[in-house]
């Protein structure tokens, strides 16, 4: 009989956690922000919300503005960064340029931001007005966001390219 080459692996080979149980520096930082997010998920769910952030009903802004003005940045950066080495440099587009790719860039982080907040305010307005916050959620929430974008598009694509 012929030896292919096919290994076949046993049950000592197929369930071997010996890699994931050794002390080494990154398996011990990893086991620590494992073990703190599973104890600070445990604590969203059984306290809520509000013993984790400053959250609540009634103050829904708290770190969120921050934190959406980060996604924000972020995100154009990496938008810039793509459109320049891309489009720019490696494609060579003669249509691209400094201030278009701005336009694109600033565009999406104000939207990632319009997002943010009327994502967390419709539902809100929707409680208040007795209605289901659930069914606000999707449609609702997707047609003024897309709607926003364009808006902040063609208005920053007039303002700063000088179009129309």
């Amino acid at each position: 009989m012929e030896n292919h080459g096919i290994v076949i692996p046993t049950k000592d080979k197929l369930f071997n956690l010996d890699p994931l149980l050794r002390r080494t520096p990154g398996n011990i930082l990893t086991w620590i922000i494992l073990t703190v997010g599973l104890i600070i998920t445990i604590i969203r769910f059984t306290q809520g919300i509000g013993s984790v952030t400053n959250l609540d009903d009634n103050q829904p802004w708290g770190l969120w503005i921050g934190f959406d003005l980060l996604c924000g940045v972020c995100l154009a950066v990496a938008c810039f960064a793509k459109i320049v080495v891309v489009d720019m440099l490696l494609l060579k587009s003669e249509s691209v340029t400094y201030l278009v790719a701005f336009v694109v860039c600033a565009t999406m982080a104000v939207t990632v931001c319009l997002a943010k907040i009327v994502g967390s305010t419709l539902p809100l307005l929707a409680k208040k007005l007795g209605f289901d916050p659930a069914v606000m959620a999707s449609p609702i929430i997707t047609t003024i966001v897309d709607f926003l974008s364009l808006l902040v598009y063609f208005t920053f694509a007039t303002t700063i390219l000088h179009i129309g």
